[in-house]
């Protein structure tokens, strides 16, 4: 059985809409409780807050730290060049 969730979205505002459908999946698997979770997160995406820890935390919360314990995390787009900056040129991961 494979569950997709929709983009979770990272920022603090979005908590809300991703505490809804993270609870949703979690009422399904109760019974059935998954051998592995697919984590995926872009690298290309650039942030000045505090990136994705909002969304992390949201999952621990709501599934319990042992969510991670049969985790495979896949980071995509590493290779990207960064995206443009307000100037038009590539911006820079150094902040």
């Amino acid at each position: 059985r494979v569950i997709d969730t929709p983009g979770l979205l990272p920022s603090g505002s979005d908590q809300l809409k991703n505490e809804k459908i993270l609870k949703s999946v979690r009422d399904f698997i109760k019974k059935n409780p998954p051998d592995i979770v697919l984590y995926l997160d872009r690298l290309d995406m650039q942030s000045r807050n505090s990136g994705d820890m909002p969304l992390l935390r949201t999952i621990t919360d709501i599934f319990g730290a042992s969510i991670w314990f049969n985790a495979i995390v896949g980071l995509t787009h590493a290779a990207s060049a960064p995206p443009d900056g307000p100037n038009g040129t590539a911006s820079s991961y150094d902040m």
